[in-house]
């Protein structure tokens, strides 16, 4: 996945603390949405064959990214132990997800897209937390490493080392989450959600920030020092920079 480099989230980093001085200081990210415990008996299996094949595609990106080099087996551990946070590149593929109603049951729907992480995504996102609170990771990193296929992982992973499959998903009475539309982000909202995270990662004050705030205050950088040639062409490729690394990326 591309990201920005170091010196570009520094300038960004410092053009976003120059906001935060000019405006009145950070603002605080909104609260996350809740999560639908209830919701989570119906869901649980599926969930589980959904992280066997995610953690089997992130190990063949890791491989594809090392080229001819061989991946270790840590940095496999590091990939599957932030696929439950949706807050993480890790963790997106939870945010592609819809819980969606057929007949008496709920079904997970990838749709392919990166969403907004709102109620629905994050009980997909508890349901990961549980079922990898009882596996032990380490083995299954061993497995993925060994190039162990999807079958096999799902039935150990869902099977015997976790309850997520021991038994068929109850019939839906009632569920406890409301139903959602699944809301994709555009390419702004994405190209920002991921520099934030690339700025988080980095330790700079982008973490402050949620993705409304983040593009606020762009904006209102532009407005302030519209006058200044030096500042408007540095932001101006800034944005660039990370308009280029999101087409690369799609």
């Amino acid at each position: 996945m591309a990201r920005l480099n170091l010196l570009q989230l520094c300038v960004l980093g410092l053009c976003l603390a120059v906001a935060s001085a000019q405006f009145g200081g950070k603002r605080p990210p909104k609260p996350k949405a809740p999560v639908a415990k209830g919701d989570i008996k119906y869901i649980k299996c599926q969930v589980c064959e959904a992280i066997a094949k995610q953690s089997i595609k992130a190990t063949k990106d890791l491989i594809e990214q090392a080229g001819p080099k061989k991946v270790p087996e840590a940095d496999i551990l590091e990939r599957v132990e932030k696929m439950c946070d949706p807050d993480t590149d890790d963790g997106e593929w939870i945010t592609k997800y819809d819980i969606v109603e057929e007949d008496s049951a709920l079904v997970l729907k990838d749709t392919g897209a990166v969403g907004r992480c709102k109620s629905e995504c994050r009980t997909i996102a508890r349901a990961c937390e549980m079922i990898s609170d009882d596996v032990d990771l380490t083995d299954l990193s061993a497995m993925l490493f060994k190039g162990k296929k999807r079958a096999a992982i799902s039935n150990w992973m869902c099977h015997d080392a976790s309850d997520a499959c021991s038994k068929k998903a109850p019939a839906l009475t009632k569920r406890e989450g409301a139903d959602e539309a699944h809301a994709p982000m555009d390419e702004d909202e994405l190209r920002t959600e991921r520099m934030m995270r690339s700025m988080k990662a980095a330790g700079l004050s982008g973490t402050m920030y949620n993705k409304e705030t983040m593009q606020e205050e762009l904006a209102e950088m532009a407005d302030q020092y519209e006058d200044n040639e030096d500042f408007a062409r540095m932001l101006e490729g800034e944005k660039a920079a990370a308009a280029g690394g999101q087409e690369g990326e799609l």
